[in-house]
């Protein structure tokens, strides 16, 4: 297993790396500008609606495939979702088409109107993804059941390399559309490359729907509650945009800009490695063996906590700098580096709840718990709501942010608590004695970057390899001192990332 989560976390950071190249493009021709903004509220209502499909799909299709790979009409199971979702989404893509004026109109009060008309015609153009992404979920799904990991993981490179080459092509002749472009190009091939894969293994597809299916029926039921809790939270990201769409011009954007930096470490390894864990979660659960699901789910809640406390402290140290690598050029300024900078360090220390609500998220699907965990989600979208609506208030712009953080910490504690009482685990103590001894280490950790911050300065650093340079001396020194106080303090995630390198490293000599 651990293989398959190296190549899948290799070729997801690869996907990170394009899809901060195209940040980078977008950064540097539009910065935070009233394109840039109308851009990024563009992508609302497709995300919003795909995924609606992408939640259902991901919480209950790979336990249900697995279950009907016994009784041996798992592929019937399989053509059915993806027919529906291929069906239903196209529909919708239509409706997306003709309501666009309105629904920007309605929470894009603040924009001009030649930014609401941009808006307009972006979201208009970009209704494919309803589409696209909800058949390439169902199949990345497929895939994952039957232990291929690395090409569904491969999405988000072929995405935005799709988008930078067309940034780099088209810019000039088609400006902001050529990012449609790109997005278009870039699904398509995602879609082909899986069914081409799907085809070698054996899939067969065919057409029709078997509404009457058994797994296709259950996989509705479970997804029922688990849309409306997502609908309700899309109120949650509806009042959130409308809010900083209230903001001074280019708010969107530094914040879009802020919340993608802080996921470069979640996406890269929780994600990826998420997806080839689900599998094994559901098998556990299906066999009802809590004893290794217990320890596989807190196996993994303490390498989240191992690797992500050091990184919240060394991004919120030196969010300024990393803002500056990575957008200060073109239309970028530093102003925009400065208030980009500012919601980075509030977003940030929130990475911890995300992750582990990642994970444990995974845990609900496999036990199929999904009306429990519809009424969590419900309950935090209120939470959300209101925090977004009182912190805004209380703090202007950085109101967002904090309100992110404040929340997935309390939606992490509430998960983990229902799963030990429902499911008689063992998750909480456990977790916090690691999380207590990771904290500590990243706090040495933390003097000792503090101490170098003093002696070298980053603003003597001008051009982007010397910036490249401070940062990357920034982690190997940072990453030095935490493993060095970690191996100190016994920290057992430590010695398993070492067990694991050590096995790496043999695989390849005998290569």
């Amino acid at each position: 297993m651990f293989s398959a989560i190296s190549f899948t976390i290799a070729v997801t950071f690869l996907g990170q790396i394009l899809n901060f190249l195209t940040d980078v493009f977008i950064a540097k021709y539009f910065g935070t500008s009233w394109k840039a903004d109308a851009y990024i509220l563009s992508l609302l209502l497709p995300v919003v609606i795909y995924d609606l499909f992408i939640g259902a799909i991901n919480a209950s299709f790979v336990p249900l495939y697995v279950s009907r790979q016994k009784t041996g009409d798992s592929q019937k199971f399989f053509n059915t979702v993806l027919n529906s979702t291929a069906l239903v989404t196209l529909l919708i893509g239509i409706v997306v088409i003709l309501i666009a004026p309105y629904f920007i109109n309605l929470i894009a009060t603040g924009f001009s109107p030649e930014a609401r008309k941009l808006t307009v015609v972006l979201t208009r153009l970009l209704f494919f993804l309803v589409i696209s992404m909800p058949v390439a979920v169902v199949l990345s799904n497929l895939l994952n059941a039957h232990n291929y990991f690395v090409v569904p993981a491969m999405g988000k490179a072929m995405n935005f390399g799709s988008i930078v080459l067309a940034i780099i092509v088209l810019k000039e002749l088609v400006g902001i559309f050529s990012l449609v472009i790109g997005f278009f190009i870039g699904s398509l091939l995602f879609i082909a490359v899986q069914v081409y894969l799907a085809r070698r293994i054996g899939i067969t597809f065919t057409s029709g729907i078997l509404i009457t299916h058994p797994a296709f029926r259950e996989m509705g039921i479970l997804s029922l509650p688990l849309m409306i809790a997502s609908m309700v939270n899309y109120a949650n990201i509806f009042i959130e945009r409308s809010v900083a769409a209230s903001f001074s011009e280019g708010s969107i954007a530094s914040l879009s800009y802020a919340f993608k930096v802080v996921n470069i470490p979640v996406n890269m390894l929780i994600l990826s490695s998420v997806s080839v864990i689900l599998p094994l979660l559901s098998r556990y659960a299906d066999e009802r063996d809590i004893g290794k699901f217990n320890e596989l789910l807190l196996k993994g809640l303490k390498l989240i906590s191992f690797v992500m406390v050091p990184v919240i402290f060394g991004m919120a140290m030196f969010r300024v700098p990393l803002i500056r690598l990575l957008f200060e050029r073109g239309e970028f300024s530093s102003h925009s580096t400065e208030i980009t900078a500012s919601a980075v360090l509030f977003y940030v220390l929130g990475i911890l709840g995300l992750s582990a609500v990642t994970l444990l998220t995974r845990g609900f699907y496999a036990m199929k718990d999904i009306k429990i965990l519809s009424g969590i989600s419900m309950t935090m979208v209120c939470v959300n709501i209101m925090l977004i609506i009182i912190m805004s208030r209380l703090f202007g712009f950085i109101g967002i942010p904090l309100t992110f953080t404040i929340t997935y910490i309390i939606y992490m504690t509430t998960m983990m608590v229902f799963l030990e009482k429902r499911h008689k685990m063992h998750l909480v103590v456990p977790f916090i004695k690691s999380f207590a001894k990771h904290l500590f280490a990243s706090g040495i950790m933390a003097v000792l970057l503090i101490t170098f911050s003093i002696m070298i300065d980053y603003h003597s650093f001008n051009s982007f390899s010397e910036q490249l340079f401070y940062l990357i001396l920034v982690a190997i020194i940072g990453s030095v001192s935490y493993i060095f106080v970690s191996v100190f303090l016994n920290v057992s995630e430590v010695n398993l990332v070492i067990d694991k390198l050590k096995a790496v490293r043999h695989k390849l000599s005998d290569r």
